[in-house]
């Protein structure tokens, strides 16, 4: 059925398919007709039996064929004389356009052989003045995994050539001259994201898709759930080796429980203050209200629970929720690193903010005072922290960061501009990648945030421009 002898004989007697068959028309006819056969079949008398090819392709397949494979009607015609038994037998057409990959991994595993093997783009080096003439012909062929979309898990192999000329080595997706890297225009099909492994970039673009979907919603609600059960484990801990130590407070959960809930516990700081009796209390317990944080940094009492390289994150959030900026504190948010970070931000740009709202700005403003620069910038304290953790009595605190004085920030009716927690509100969203980041080397952990922020920030200003604003003022990370 399928000798290729037989098939020309019989072509031969067509006139229609002089100088127009070949083994391209043949494979794509194919592909096409069996791709359609339960509709060509319907299109047929109801006396038809379905295992046998009809003599003619109705008019609508034949019109299709002839676009797709840019012949006339007559040849379409004459191919479906031809080769309607071979696109008729469906286990014959099943196995003609079986997947390679389904044969190397059934003969090609003994011999050393994939059906994915990984090149640099071109064959030929690309900086030396013998260009085209002769391959790269030293390769370099080590095994690799692949992560796909439609097949899991597969092994391939990573070939990268060297030029002797320009001693330059090139890869998959770049090419290595002098030590540095340098990565190929566009972004190809599958990327090397380590020594031995690759990734689909399909399959990329469905992690960062469902970065920003329902189910990372879900995922963070448990976060939370368990980020609240962990603060329960801290008080208890507290008790339990620092009240009293010669006779601690039972533990809640029996020291067995205790232990296996500490294994999964975040690295967290405690921090404590002694209070006027001479006593260690809590932060959180202290009795003054405003809190006036040393402008050297954190220098209470502290205790450190887990394993921490770095301070924190910090963030300049724009009201509308954009991130403008980021930077990692090491030894504390001190007050004096707060206000380099802001300068350094908007000093050099074309933008200044006329407010900036931070929990600690009672400090920020006794430090800032005097500095020309910061004179047409009013630091208000946001809204809740002053409501709940700021005295009255401090008169500083009163008169310069309160937001309240200041008419701009309130609507006729009473309500705020703007929303002064959005910073607050970010670091919750920002603290659900703690994990994700905490065993990820400087290089690894600043390009992951800085593009998890970056991408952010394009769905927010998408989400704004659909709802008729017009964001677009400050150029940060975007």
């Amino acid at each position: 059925m399928d000798n290729i002898n037989a098939i020309v004989a019989n072509a031969l007697q067509h006139s229609a398919l002089e100088g127009h068959l070949s083994l391209s028309l043949i494979f794509k006819f194919l592909t096409l007709v069996s791709h359609s056969r339960n509709d060509i079949i319907l299109a047929q008398h109801a006396k038809h039996h379905p295992d046998t090819p009809p003599n003619f392709l109705p008019p609508v397949f034949t019109n299709l064929c002839s676009r797709a494979l840019n012949v006339d009607g007559n040849t379409v015609n004459a191919c479906w004389d031809v080769l309607k038994h071979i696109a008729w037998n469906t286990d014959y057409m099943r196995e003609l356009k079986q997947d390679p990959e389904i044969m190397y991994q059934s003969y090609g595993v003994t011999e050393g052989l994939t059906a994915r093997v990984y090149y640099p783009p071109s064959l030929f080096c690309t900086h030396c003045d013998f260009k085209r003439e002769r391959p790269l012909k030293q390769p370099q062929q080590q095994a690799v995994v692949v992560f796909t979309v439609a097949d899991g898990t597969l092994p391939a192999y990573h070939v990268h050539l060297y030029c002797n000329r320009c001693k330059i080595n090139y890869h998959h997706n770049f090419y290595v001259k002098a030590g540095q890297r340098y990565y190929y225009e566009g972004i190809p099909d599958t990327l090397q994201v380590g020594e031995h492994q690759f990734v689909e970039r399909r399959l990329v673009e469905q992690w960062i898709a469902l970065m920003g979907t329902s189910c990372h919603a879900e995922i963070w609600k448990r976060h939370k759930e368990r980020g609240q059960s962990r603060f329960k484990l801290q008080k208890t801990l507290q008790r339990a080796r620092m009240a009293n130590a010669e006779h601690p407070a039972p533990l809640v959960n029996g020291p067995e429980g205790l232990s296996e809930e500490l294994e999964e516990l975040e690295a967290a700081e405690v921090e404590f203050e002694v209070d006027s009796d001479g006593r260690v209390v809590p932060e959180d317990l202290s009795p003054e209200a405003c809190p006036d944080k040393p402008t050297e940094g954190n220098r209470r009492i502290w205790a450190q629970l887990g394993r921490k390289r770095t301070h924190n994150e910090q963030i300049i959030v724009a009201p509308c929720g954009v991130i403008i900026a980021r930077v990692t504190f090491y030894g504390a948010e001190a007050p004096y690193t707060v206000v380099e970070f802001i300068r350094n931000t908007f000093e050099h740009g074309k933008h200044k903010p006329e407010h900036i709202f931070f929990d600690n700005n009672c400090t920020i403003f006794k430090i800032t005072r005097g500095d020309p620069w910061w004179e047409d910038i009013m630091l208000t304290v946001d809204v809740f922290h002053h409501t709940s953790k700021h005295s009255k009595n401090d008169l500083t605190c009163q008169q310069n960061c309160n937001p309240i004085a200041y008419p701009e920030l309130l609507k006729p009716n009473g309500d705020w501009y703007f929303n002064s927690s959005i910073a607050e509100q970010t670091n919750v969203w920002l603290a659900g990648y703690n994990a994700i980041c905490r065993e990820m080397k400087v290089d690894r952990f600043n390009f992951f945030l800085d593009e998890l922020i970056m991408r952010r920030n394009e769905d927010t200003i998408a989400d704004l421009r659909s709802g008729g604003q017009v964001p677009g003022s400050w150029h940060g990370l975007l």
